[in-house]
């Protein structure tokens, strides 16, 4: 798989996971997608494994929208890469959509990649 292919394939994944944010389903896509050792760091500094990333987000207001930019590929080996990009959500209601800077490693295993580990950062 070359590169392209590889970002496109994350990509995907990661589309997928924040449209499961905007309909609601967070939780069981997370659930799904992740590691079960993965951790997420999110930008107001905690850390949270799968079980209280699931636990969280099925109480979490949904997105209203997102748009992902500035994608870049860091191939770590062949099994393991991590995507970094810029993410942007709005909320209904909020004046402000976040903007973070995103990454989110991947591990394959077999055919599937699992989340190992996602953190994000405010930017301002």
């Amino acid at each position: 798989m070359n590169d392209s292919q590889l970002t496109e394939e994350l990509l995907e994944l990661e589309h997928a996971g924040w449209k499961s944010l905007c309909d609601g389903t967070g939780d069981t896509f997370y659930g799904g997608v992740m590691a079960d050792d993965a951790v997420m760091v999110l930008a107001n500094g905690m850390v949270m494994d799968r079980g209280t990333v699931t636990s969280a987000l099925g109480e979490s207001p949904p997105w209203a929208r997102y748009e992902i930019g500035d994608v870049r590929l860091i191939e770590i080996s062949p099994d393991t890469a991590a995507l970094v990009y810029t993410g942007t959500g709005w909320r209904d209601g909020d004046d402000e959509p976040f903007v973070g800077a995103m990454s989110s490693v991947y591990h394959r295993t077999g055919d599937v990649w699992k989340l190992a580990l996602y953190q994000q950062s405010a930017k301002s």
